[in-house]
C-alpha cells in the first residue's frame, strides 16, 4: 500500500451541476472527520453510504458548501486503499477550492492515471483491465465501447490465461522429460512440436487484429479524392447529415480540405474532402492540390469518386494510377443519371468492385459505408477476423514475441536439439504472455501505459 494519500477532481472542468473529488490513501478516513461535519448525528460511518452535511476547511472550519460524502474502505474499493469520495456543486472555483483544503489536510495532487495504477498495483485488476479504462473513457462509438467492456470484463486475460496454461501444460511435460531422461524416448516429438505451432498460430491470429483495434481506438483517416466537380464536398455533406461543405458547379471550388469525424459502423472515421486534382490554374489552387497528394499518403483509406454521367477521363486515370495499392474504395456517383461510365471500362484500372451512388439523392450511401468499414475493418470479400481484437500495440507485440519463441521450440523439437534449449524457447514465450497482465518489472512501461490517462482517472 501507498503511504502518500491523493486527490483530484474525477469530473470534467468547468461548469456543472455536481463535481465529484476522489482522495485514496491512508488519510481517506480522517480527512471525512476533517472536512465533513453531518447533518444527522452519525456515530459510525457505514461503508459505501452516501452521507449529507456541510463541507469545511480542515483548518478553519469554515462551510465550503453543501454536498455528500461517500467513504470505501479497503480493499472494497477502486484502489484497493480506503477512497473518499467527496460530492460537491459543480464549476470553476468551488471545487478547486475543496481540493485546496484536502491538500490542507494532509493529501497531495494525483498524478494521471495514479487512481488506475494504484488499483492495478494492489491486485485490483490487471494491466489489460486498465488499459481497457482509458479505452471506454476515450470510446468515440458503440464498437469501441463494446471493444473496451469486453477487455475490462477480462475476456483478453482469460484467452491469455488458457494460453499461459496450455504452454506451462507442455513446459511441464518437457521439464519431467528433463528430469527422468530414460523416459524422455516416450515423449511424441511430432506432438510436442505440433502443439507448439498451433498455439504459435493461436497468438498471431489474434496479434494480427491490432489494425482493426488500433482503429477503434484511435479512429482511421478517409480521404475522398477525384478530379474536380465529380461531388466530393456533396459526398462529404450527406456523410455528415449536414450542409459542411460549398457545392458549387465551378470546378476548383475546394481550395484546402475539409476534415470532420463521422461513425462509420463503429469505427470513428476521420473523413476530408480534398481540393479536386487537375492541373492547376493558379499558385493557390496548386498548393491546395499539393495538400491532397500528403493527405492520400498520410491516409487510412481513400474514396476515389468518379462521375458516371461521363465517361473516364485522363485525370481519373492519373489519380487512381498514383494512388496505386492503397486501400481504395471507388465509388461512381450521379447514379441517378444516365450511366455513360460502365464498369467494364474500369476494369484494367480498378481492384475493387465499384459502388454506385448519388450523392444527391443520397441513394447508395449505406453500402459505401460498408465498403468503406470493410476496408478499414480488413474484412474484405466477405472475410472476418476473430470477434476480439487487440487495441494496444504492446499486446501485439507480447503475443507476436511468444509466437516467435514456440515457433523456434517446435522447429527446434522437429530437428531433435537438446530439450533444454527447447524449454528456454517456451519459458521466453511464458515471460512474453505474461507480460500482458501486467508481470512488468520496469517503471518506465507503466509510466507511459498510465500517463495516458486523465487526471483523476
Amino acid at each position: 500500500m501507498h503511504e502518500e494519500t491523493i486527490a483530484a477532481i474525477a469530473t470534467p472542468p468547468g461548469v456543472g451541476g455536481i463535481a465529484v473529488i476522489r482522495i485514496s490513501g491512508p488519510l481517506a478516513e480522517e480527512m471525512l472527520h476533517r472536512l465533513f461535519r453531518p447533518k444527522r448525528l452519525v456515530r459510525s460511518f457505514h461503508n459505501h453510504h452516501l452521507y449529507h452535511g456541510d463541507i469545511v476547511h480542515p483548518d478553519t472550519g469554515s462551510i465550503l458548501d453543501e454536498g455528500m460524502v461517500c467513504l470505501m474502505r479497503k480493499p472494497q474499493s477502486y484502489t484497493g486503499e480506503d477512497v473518499l469520495e467527496v460530492h460537491c456543486h459543480g464549476g470553476v472555483l468551488l471545487p478547486q477550492t475543496i481540493l485546496s483544503a484536502i491538500f490542507a489536510a494532509g493529501g497531495r495532487p494525483a498524478g494521471a492515471g495514479e487512481f488506475t495504477r494504484r488499483a492495478f498495483l494492489n491486485g485490483r485488476i490487471d494491466l489489460t483491465q486498465a488499459e481497457a479504462i482509458s479505452d471506454m473513457i476515450a470510446a468515440r462509438t458503440e464498437r469501441a465501447l463494446e471493444a473496451a467492456l469486453s477487455q475490462l470484463k477480462g475476456e483478453l486475460r482469460g484467452t491469455v490465461d488458457a494460453w499461459i496454461d496450455s504452454t506451462t501444460h507442455i513446459l511441464a511435460e518437457l521439464e519431467a522429460a528433463i528430469e527422468f531422461s530414460e523416459d524422455l524416448e516416450e515423449m511424441s516429438v511430432e506432438d510436442i512440436s505440433g502443439r507448439l505451432r498451433l498455439l504459435a498460430d493461436d497468438f498471431r491470429r489474434l496479434a494480427s487484429t491490432h489494425g482493426r483495434g488500433r482503429m477503434l481506438r484511435h479512429g482511421a483517416s478517409v480521404v475522398i479524392a477525384g478530379r474536380p466537380n465529380v461531388g466530393k464536398s456533396s459526398l462529404l455533406n450527406r456523410l455528415l447529415g449536414e450542409r459542411r461543405a460549398i457545392v458549387t458547379a465551378v470546378p476548383g471550388t475546394t481550395r484546402d480540405f475539409i476534415e470532420e469525424s463521422v461513425n462509420i459502423l463503429g469505427i470513428p472515421v476521420r473523413i476530408m474532402d480534398t481540393a479536386g486534382i487537375r492541373t492547376a490554374e493558379g499558385d493557390i489552387e496548386q498548393a491546395g492540390i499539393d495538400l491532397v497528394w500528403e493527405r492520400l499518403a498520410e491516409a487510412d483509406a481513400v474514396v476515389m469518386l468518379l462521375d458516371g454521367s461521363e465517361p473516364l477521363t485522363p485525370e481519373d486515370r492519373g489519380i487512381l494510377g498514383k494512388i496505386g495499392e492503397k486501400r481504395v474504395i471507388p465509388a461512381i456517383n450521379k447514379a441517378d443519371m444516365t450511366h455513360v461510365l460502365q464498369e467494364d471500362d474500369l476494369k484494367e484500372v480498378l481492384h475493387e468492385k465499384p459502388v454506385w451512388i448519388s450523392a444527391k439523392y443520397d441513394t447508395g450511401l449505406e453500402d459505401l459505408k460498408a465498403a468503406v468499414h470493410d476496408q478499414l475493418a480488413g474484412s474484405r470479400n466477405g472475410e472476418t477476423g476473430p470477434a476480439m481484437v487487440v487495441t494496444a500495440l504492446r499486446h501485439r507485440l507480447a503475443m507476436e514475441g511468444a509466437a516467435g519463441f514456440l515457433s523456434q521450440a517446435a522447429d527446434g523439437a522437429a530437428q531433435g536439439i537438446s530439450p533444454e534449449l527447447i524449454a528456454l524457447d517456451i519459458r521466453e514465450a511464458l515471460d512474453r504472455l505474461q507480460e500482458i497482465g501486467g508481470n512488468i518489472a520496469n517503471d518506465d512501461i507503466l509510466d507511459r501505459i498510465f500517463s495516458t490517462f486523465c487526471i483523476g482517472k
